[in-house]
């Protein structure tokens, strides 16, 4: 319980130096300092996964087939990480294809690019979702055994 906790304030604390950082020198240099904080959100957060995928690795989680128990690195673990990557593709195909140019993006007014982005959203996490449920991904693999 310690050890997920401390990984998260490690990546926490790694975020707000990292937003420091970017931000002051992204702004700096090319006036995008907002792009520093989504790069230090990014960072922190992958920062994050490895400490715990190295944590559960540490304590032999990941493959440790005692008492009956098969880790978290089975087979059917890797089917879902296929089928999870095949609906990412699938949504930003969609994505690319629906993107405005955008010269008519800048030019449109606030509430047309909240309208347009809005529709985006909403066709990406649809294209997602479908192409979860076609690729066979039900809500009950994602339940934990212990759970019942």
């Amino acid at each position: 319980m310690k050890t997920p906790v401390r990984i998260g304030i490690i990546a926490m604390v790694s975020n707000m130096v990292l937003n420091l950082i970017f931000v002051l020198i992204l702004h700096h240099y090319w006036q995008l300092g907002h792009v520093g904080l989504a790069l230090a959100t990014s960072l922190s957060a992958a920062l994050n996964a490895w400490l715990l995928f190295r944590g559960l690795s540490v304590n032999k989680l990941l493959t440790d087939s005692s008492a009956g128990k098969g880790g978290l690195l089975t087979s059917d673990y890797w089917r879902l990480l296929l089928q999870v990557l095949l609906a990412v593709l699938a949504m930003v195909a969609v994505l690319v294809w629906l993107l405005p140019e955008l010269s008519s993006w800048a030019a449109a007014s606030w509430t047309a690019r909240c309208y347009d982005l809005s529709m985006l959203c909403i066709a990406g996490l649809t294209t997602y979702l479908i192409a979860l449920w076609v690729l066979g991904v039900r809500v009950q693999q994602f339940k934990s055994p212990e759970a019942g």
